[in-house]
């Protein structure tokens, strides 16, 4: 600081403010007030205020001493100056003390002023003390703001170890939960994850596929189209046959419906009826005779009676009369309890015996 200066102090950490910090814009000023400019950012960098101004007379007063007259110079003019400079101050002296004493004999008598009459006092009202106002609190000292930073963008391998662990969470819940109760949660997380997969989005992607095909089970079985039944066969025709020769009777291969039997002119004791279906061989055969129950025929040849191919016809020895016989198919192969139409022919059998 120079000569004769004030030393000012920052106002907040006291540090000692020079001339020069102010000059270099490191200091300056906030309500008056000297702050560094590390302390308070904020302060306005100007130069310090005005000064009051001093009065123009000096508090006291200063006699200036003149110099002594110098001895070497009286003693250079030499005793002959002396006495004529002695002699002319004397003179000047007589004649400023007559001057005087001529101004103050011609000088009037100053009248003292006129006494004034005394002024009546008006008693002033008592004033009532307002209460004094509290100074309000100080302004807290402005913070500066500063802008955040931008948080940099993560590496790729901590990107990368990031997404690992978080597909490792997807699917410790996902094992955990298997009734598909937090299916939402992990949806949700899943289409998290390939937000932020970068290149590794179609792994992400076929994670989420594989969860939607387990939610939604295993795939159902289209069940084939039902196979079209095979037609029943059918009765296709009758033969007389004696059961005794088990050879068919001629002139009733086929026997027709109304035939009239003269088992006298046949030579016939007992017959039998050898059933034709087409195709050859079907389930089985269901046949009635008259009001008979029905009886069935489970293998070829088929016949009216019971037989087989070891035992041939067994025969039947019909009476006198008109007679009905009816044949039907009965379960042919898988059609199990199903049957074909009703086939009939009646018989007249004439006994001359």
């Amino acid at each position: 600081m120079g000569v004769g200066k004030p030393i000012l102090y920052c106002g907040d950490c006291g540090k000692v403010l020079k001339e020069e910090d102010f000059d270099r814009l490191k200091a300056g000023y906030l309500q008056n007030s000297p702050y560094c400019v590390a302390c308070c950012p904020n302060v306005v960098l100007s130069t310090p205020p005005a000064p009051k101004q001093a009065s123009p007379f000096p508090s006291s007063t200063r006699v200036r001493v003149l110099p002594a007259s110098t001895p070497g110079r009286s003693l250079r003019a030499g005793a002959s100056n002396t006495l004529p400079a002695t002699f002319a101050a004397a003179i000047g002296g007589a004649l400023v003390v007559v001057m005087i004493a001529l101004a103050f004999s011609s000088a009037k008598p100053v009248p003292p002023p006129p006494e004034r009459a005394p002024v009546a006092r008006v008693a002033e009202p008592e004033r009532k003390l307002e209460p004094e106002t509290p100074p309000p609190p100080p302004r807290p000292r402005p913070v500066p703001v500063r802008p955040a930073e931008p948080e940099p963008p993560p590496r790729p391998v901590e990107a990368a170890a990031m997404l690992d662990r978080y597909l490792e969470d997807i699917r410790a819940i996902r094992d955990k939960d298997t009734s598909f109760k937090r299916a939402d949660e992990i949806r949700s997380m899943l289409r998290r994850a390939a937000e932020i997969a970068g290149p590794r989005k179609a792994e992400v992607v076929a994670l989420l596929d594989d969860y939607e095909k387990a939610l939604a089970g295993p795939p159902k079985e289209t069940p084939a189209p039902p196979t079209p039944a095979k037609p029943l066969g059918q009765v296709a025709s009758f033969t007389l046959v004696d059961a005794d020769t088990e050879k068919p009777v001629p002139g009733f291969d086929p026997i027709v419906s109304e035939a009239t039997l003269d088992l006298g002119k046949l030579k016939l004791k007992k017959i039998d009826f050898a059933i034709h279906t087409s195709p050859k061989e079907v389930g089985s055969v269901e046949t009635v005779i008259d009001k008979n129950p029905a009886r069935g025929e489970n293998s070829w040849p088929y016949s009216f009676t019971s037989n087989s191919v070891k035992d041939g016809f067994t025969g039947w020895t019909p009476t006198a009369g008109r007679h009905t016989l009816k044949c039907r198919i009965w379960s042919e192969g898988d059609r199990k309890g199903q049957a074909g139409p009703w086939v009939t022919f009646n018989f007249t059998v004439v006994d001359p015996r």
